[in-house]
């Protein structure tokens, strides 16, 4: 996990070497950590890499494991969405979800978020989701 300064002085987080169930699983376990009152945890995630014929039962699971610890999830990718999907499905508010495509969408989504130097970012999928190109994209301009 390497940190930066996101969009409006959030707290970035990038996690994107390489995700797997296990990384997924402990990248929300930590968010969930530091979580506390003044602040909001938004979780983006990406595609999972290498997963096999489990590929679509390993995304729902780790939508299942989503608590209300985190604020915000904004998925990319078609598999990413199944984690949105199962997330809305074990209760968490619809309106606490967004499914998008594009590093320009997830781009979209968290600004309409609003997001402040309070909230915590974190952006986690598979090398070959282009994650990345999402934390890029969300790094405060220093110019």
């Amino acid at each position: 996990m390497r940190p930066f300064t996101g969009i409006n002085g959030c707290l970035l987080i990038d996690d994107t070497f390489s995700a797997n169930s296990l990384s997924m699983t402990a990248a929300i376990s930590w968010l969930h950590a530091i979580k506390y009152d003044d602040h909001r945890t938004i979780l983006i995630v990406g595609d999972m890499d290498n997963l096999g014929v489990n590929n679509q039962q390993v995304h729902r699971r780790v939508g299942q494991e989503l608590t209300d610890d985190i604020d915000y999830l904004i998925t990319k990718g078609s598999n990413a969405a199944l984690i949105g999907r199962s997330a809305i499905d074990n209760g968490m508010n619809p309106n606490h979800v967004k499914m998008t495509y594009s590093v320009q969408d997830v781009v979209y989504e968290l600004k309409n978020l609003d997001v402040t130097e309070l909230d915590v970012v974190l952006v986690k999928g598979g090398s070959e989701s282009d994650m990345a190109l999402v934390t890029r994209a969300l790094m405060q301009d220093e110019t």
